[in-house]
């Protein structure tokens, strides 16, 4: 379960590759830094025209306009490959099945020592890329095992790029992502979209529970729980001796979101919906060197710890893919009062967890296996 913020680079790229994948007009080629928009790329639309070689095609479905440096990169647009016109009417090493028109023209400029072409694709694509001067760099399988096809530019000319997507398998057309990088670490192998939008699918009633929250009401419930911890006559020393535990019904809205984050957070974001008191508030004492938090639910469930200076330290699962109930663990931590709280993902019913707090780094949540993928049977 991933459920951390989208960085703002990444929310504008994705939201002009949906853009780029769906719209449609009439053909007209748009002005240089505006959306591009695409042709009707539909399987009638090619039958019209089905014997025109790929060569002959001069409009693609995108058009893009890219200057060395550009910052969505990697850039990727969802596309569809394959067609009805066989890719070696290009070039002989050319193969699988193209559409008629290109599905991205490329407007480069600039100077980089390298950029990198590729698909991701749960099928069996097929790349070309005809350069500036005319000619053509074909890809099929990058190995025996990676389908993905790869091209890879050295010194890339500035000019006009035209690529196509096409279908090894010959028969329908493809969902597949288009890859435009220029970056040594991005490449077809090791690219995944859930490596760039951490997030799973959420419900959008959510948003209902919390759209009257505004950033004030958050101040002050910070607030409130600072002094709380500040003046927390009651909390309970944690000591290697025992454990601290306590249950919490959680019925509050307050979106983790809005919480100032640690360096020490093993998320970079928190999340989840938490009531504006702490379950649990602990004093630790100076030279303590271990403390671990966890949280234990029938259900899934997020964990927030508060730390003597206001800053939280947030969790979602504890073991990644293994494991829903969540713990923070904190070395060497500071003197002074904590406090912890309890997330629910869902605000159409109350979560009941239990939460303890430890010295022994060894202890740990009862396993919460992950959810099934949707649509997964036995």
């Amino acid at each position: 379960m991933r459920r951390w913020m989208i960085l703002p680079v990444l929310v504008i790229a994705l939201l002009s590759s949906v853009a780029i994948a769906f719209a449609q007009d009439t053909g007209t080629t748009p002005a240089a830094g505006t959306v591009p928009t695409l042709p009707d790329v539909s399987d009638n639309a090619e039958a019209t025209d089905a014997s025109m070689t790929a060569a002959e095609a001069t409009q693609a479905y995108v058009t893009l306009d890219l200057a060395a440096g550009f910052p969505l990169d990697p850039f990727f647009v969802s596309v569809n490959g394959g067609g009805k016109v066989d890719a070696s009417t290009l070039s002989p090493e050319c193969t699988g099945m193209v559409s008629s028109n290109p599905v991205l023209t490329l407007n480069w400029s600039g100077e980089t020592d390298f950029a990198r072409i590729f698909v991701y694709s749960d099928h069996n694509p097929s790349l070309v890329v005809q350069l500036p001067d005319g000619s053509y760099v074909c890809s099929g399988d990058t190995n025996a095992m990676l389908f993905d096809p790869q091209v890879q530019l050295n010194a890339p000319a500035t000019g006009t790029y035209n690529v196509w997507v096409g279908n090894q398998d010959k028969i329908g057309l493809i969902p597949s992502v288009l890859v435009l990088t220029t970056k040594q670490d991005v490449s077809v192998g090791g690219f995944q979209l859930s490596g760039l939008v951490r997030r799973p699918q959420m419900r959008e009633q959510l948003a209902k529970a919390v759209d009257t929250l505004n950033l004030a009401d958050a101040s002050a419930v910070q607030s409130a729980i600072e002094t709380a911890l500040a003046n927390a006559a009651s909390a309970q020393p944690l000591t290697a001796d025992a454990a601290l535990t306590a249950t919490t019904t959680v019925t509050g809205v307050l979106p983790g979101f809005v919480w100032p984050v640690s360096p020490l957070s093993p998320a970079p974001v928190c999340n989840g919906l938490s009531n504006a008191t702490p379950a649990l508030v602990f004093s630790v004492a100076e030279g303590t060197e271990a403390v671990r938090v966890f949280a234990e639910a029938a259900s899934d469930a997020t964990l927030l710890v508060i730390l003597p200076d206001g800053t939280f330290a947030c969790a979602d699962d504890s073991e990644e893919g293994a494991n829903r109930n969540p713990v923070v663990d904190l070395t060497n931590p500071v003197a002074g009062n904590y406090g912890v709280a309890v997330g629910r993902l869902s605000a159409e019913a109350p979560l009941d967890a239990q939460v303890t707090v430890t010295t022994d780094t060894t202890s740990a949540p009862v396993l919460l296996e992950p959810m099934a993928p949707a649509g997964a049977s036995n």
